[in-house]
């Protein structure tokens, strides 16, 4: 079989063939105890790009499940699959598409085949395809005409190395960390290929009919897939943007989807019942095309009318603030287990997205986990004013001025916290308020990175317990 052909064949029975973006958004209600999420998708992009979503990380570190489409590091899965989805379209009684097709539909056929597939199609090394539904050569035709006007993208087709997609990536990391993982497809049972193997065998005289209006009409169906890898790659434009509210309210995107709404309701309502399941055993992460989002029939959509409240996870400034103590200060202090940062807010200037300006009383404790006890080992406070800049890629750390130690503190601070001054020193002099704050933090950290510790403790002191 061609290389053309049998990489068609993979996506075709492996992924559906749906829009694909990527967004993160929470699950909260319905009774959960703790929220799930969902991380929309584009199959054929590289991990790496989960590099910019520092959301993910923090999202991901609450959750003890994973549930993706489908095991894609599984390669016997993946030929189990591969071998499933070709029983479903073999013609039955051995027969060819030569039986079921007339001389004249034969030639016509043979034409548009060496055109598109730049081979015979009688050719010996087409012999594996000879026995395949009328359908499965639609399906076939759109995808290699999609991937040749894919090329014209880059964008859209980048050189992933083997293993390395965004979804193969979450696997991955999932399994490092010692998630559950679940799959939300699986391979179809012998009852389920026979049943649809039946209907298309059925239907084999409305198949003839298809695939012949398809070649009879072959330059307008190249046409409306020109048009559809334009809107993909206005689908990418969203997702860079982070944009999912224009994603899922674009009239024009959401017309190519519901061309294949029955394809997805039935897969997203299959998926409904077991990611609520899911969700109300532990917090879940789940990982599925975008298009499966959006909709009437999306997973949206399926969610809140079960009573749940979904939501885009966005990135906001303190997380940045959160990651730039633990690498820039935490790494300063003793090395430790868990670098833990805690933000004592006093002020925010959020008027200008190129210097959103965040003063505050900033502290780092570096900790090593002694059976259920987390042990102080360093840290300090740092107060002062955070500089954060908005960016495409999300919010980041350009600046911090820093009150000075020693004789010059209170001279810096004034100079700093301006008309805030005030403010600040009655955060400096709350003690009790720091503590609160500190074991609340620490609580927090602890549950949303399944620290197995129960109590914390500062050199000399005694082990306090943690708040559950």
């Amino acid at each position: 079989m061609s290389k053309h052909l049998t990489y068609a064949l993979f996506l075709i029975f492996l992924f559906s063939p749906s829009a694909q973006a990527q967004f993160l958004l929470r699950i909260s209600g319905g009774a959960l105890q703790k929220a799930s999420y969902i991380l929309g998708t584009i199959h054929s992009q590289p991990g790496s790009v989960l590099d910019n979503m520092p959301e993910y990380a923090e999202t991901e570190a609450q959750c003890l499940q994973l549930y993706p489409e489908f095991d894609l590091l599984d390669t016997l899965k993946i030929e189990q699959a591969q071998t499933t989805g070709l029983r479903m379209i073999e013609l039955p009684d051995e027969k060819t598409i030569f039986d079921v097709l007339s001389e004249e539909q034969t030639i016509q056929l043979g034409r548009c085949f060496k055109d598109v597939f730049h081979v015979g199609l009688k050719d010996s090394i087409m012999s594996p395809i000879w026995h395949f539904h009328p359908n499965a050569f639609i399906s076939f035709f759109s995808t290699i005409l999609s991937m040749e006007e894919m090329k014209k993208y880059p964008e859209l087709l980048r050189n992933v190395a083997p293993g390395t997609t965004i979804d193969m990536t979450c696997i991955a990391r999932a399994k490092e960390r010692g998630m559950r993982i679940g799959y939300l497809d699986k391979v179809a049972s012998d009852e389920e290929v026979d049943s649809i193997n039946d209907k298309l065998t059925q239907n084999l005289e409305a198949g003839v009919d298809s695939l012949m209006a398809f070649i009879s009409h072959l330059e307008i169906h190249r046409q409306r897939l020109v048009k559809e890898t334009q809107l993909t790659v206005k689908m990418l434009n969203y997702w860079q943007q982070r944009d999912f509210a224009g994603y899922s309210s674009d009239a024009e995107l959401l017309s190519v989807l519901q061309r294949d709404s029955v394809m997805f309701k039935k897969r997203n309502v299959r998926w409904l019942s077991q990611m609520v399941t899911a969700m109300h055993k532990a917090p879940t992460m789940f990982v599925v095309g975008c298009g499966h989002l959006v909709g009437t029939d999306g997973m949206v959509e399926l969610l809140r009318r079960e009573g749940y409240d979904v939501e885009q996870v966005v990135p906001t400034y303190l997380a940045a603030i959160r990651r730039y103590l633990t690498s820039e200060v935490g790494s300063q202090y003793a090395e430790a287990d868990y670098c833990v940062p805690l933000c004592q807010i006093v002020a925010v200037d959020e008027s200008n997205a190129e210097d959103i300006r965040v003063w505050g009383d900033f502290w780092v404790y570096n900790y090593s986990l002694s059976g259920d006890t987390l042990q102080c080992v360093s840290g300090g406070n740092h107060p002062g004013l955070i500089h954060v800049r908005q960016t495409e890629k999300g919010f980041e750390v350009t600046g911090f001025d820093r009150v000075e130690d020693g004789s010059n503190f209170k001279k810096s601070a004034r100079r700093i916290f301006g008309k805030k001054y005030k403010d600040f020193m009655a955060v400096q002099a709350d003690d009790k308020k720091r503590e609160r704050l500190r074991a609340e933090g620490l609580a927090e950290y602890v549950r949303n990175y399944n620290i197995p510790a129960t109590h914390y403790q500062d050199y000399g002191r005694p082990a306090k317990a943690l708040k559950q």
